[in-house]
């Protein structure tokens, strides 16, 4: 299959993945910077994200979801310090070692299993301890903090190597946000009145991170704006220069000429009120369009907005191109990203949508290939 009898793709600005990370570094120094690249790099491919950040950056650290993920960066990446930063299965505690991967611990079974299969490898087990101060996602509780860290200090085979808890609404509740921190340092506190002390120390998302400088701590894990992209901040925020790395486009894959009157996709929810040209683009929600763009979203062919129309179909997507001359199959339809002046970014589809920016990009199925751009 060559490149023009491909449907949909994603094009990853690799150089701009590493000017971002640059760029955060610079901003939080001499506090480090977690690579994140969890949910596949967000939609934007470890395969294609992890080796060029190795490169660039000999001392990076990975942080990743799962052992699987793990697993995933390691193949790629040798040496390179990984952290999984959510919960593992006992079983799993064998691979962990045996890849070399720090992990978060939320509870003491699991702790048990890591020590264990460290002492079968004769190897250390690193750990980071999450304090629970208000996600209610994973992570210890107050009350059992101190019972997991004597655990691990006490362990033959496991090391504690940082302590870190997780903000539920830093981007929109500062009072809430400036709560869960007084938590997290007030158990700090009790662990370090125990003779425990964590090297690292981290609490900060990419919200976090641009709000509150004084929570940075050791390491921050910005998601998000590894990729270019922002939550939503208040307006005047002080923000690093960032550049969006995704582009997600697709072909023309028919052009229909249809009469006033006619309906449009499923549920008949649109009615042409005039004659109208019709684009059949080869994208649909099996390639991870959001289904909810129908009637609402834009694309962009040739540098202008047009809108979506009908109901967003599992491998199409229609557009009413009905006031752009002549277009035809073949061309080009950007869905995010940029074409000549304009441009869609994945902010402005999650605030149209009412969701998150991570759901945008992780949801890019893997029926559209990802094209590595931006680097020589």
């Amino acid at each position: 299959m060559n490149d023009s009898t491909i449907r949909a793709w994603a094009e990853i600005d690799l150089s701009a993945v590493l000017d971002n990370l640059a760029s955060m570094r610079a901003y939080v120094s001499p506090a480090s910077v977690l690579a994140v690249v969890k949910g596949d790099a967000y939609g934007h491919s470890i395969r294609a994200v992890a080796p060029p950040i190795a490169a660039r950056f000999p001392d990076a650290v990975f942080g990743v979801a799962s052992a699987g993920e793990a697993a995933a960066v390691r193949s790629l990446i040798p040496q390179s310090p990984i952290l999984i930063l959510g919960p593992c299965l006992p079983d799993e505690a064998a691979s962990i070692i045996e890849m070399n991967a720090s992990t978060v611990l939320s509870d003491i079974p699991f702790a048990q299993a890591l020590n264990a299969a460290a002492l079968r490898a004769n190897a250390v087990g690193r750990v980071h301890i999450e304090i629970d101060t208000g996600m209610g996602r994973h992570g210890v509780v107050a009350d059992d903090a101190l019972t997991i860290a004597e655990y691990v200090a006490t362990s033959p085979a496991l090391q504690l190597d940082g302590i870190m808890t997780h903000f539920s609404d830093a981007e929109r509740d500062r009072e809430w946000t400036g709560t869960q921190l007084l938590r997290f340092r007030a158990i700090e506190r009790t662990l370090q009145d125990h003779g425990i002390h964590a090297r690292t120390r981290h609490a900060c998302n990419t919200a976090a991170m641009l709000l509150y400088p004084e929570m940075w701590f050791e390491m921050v894990r910005p998601g998000l704006g590894l990729y270019g992209i922002l939550p939503e901040l208040p307006p005047g925020t002080d923000v690093p220069h960032l550049r969006p790395a995704l582009a997600l486009r697709a072909r023309v894959l028919l052009v229909r000429t249809l009469q006033a009157g006619a309906f449009i996709s499923y549920g008949r929810t649109v009615r042409l009120r005039r004659r109208s040209r019709i684009a059949v683009l080869g994208i649909g929600y099996a390639d991870g369009i959001p289904r909810e763009l129908g009637n609402r979203g834009s694309v962009l062919i040739r540098g202008k907005r047009v809108p979506i129309i009908g109901r967003i179909c599992m491998d199409v997507t229609l557009a009413d191109v009905t006031d752009l001359d002549d277009v035809a199959p073949g061309e080009i339809a950007t869905v995010i990203g940029s074409d000549g002046a304009e441009v869609i970014r994945v902010e402005e589809i999650a605030r149209l949508l009412g969701t998150t920016e991570h759901e945008i990009t992780t949801r890019l199925g893997a029926r559209a290939p990802r094209r590595s751009v931006g680097l020589c």
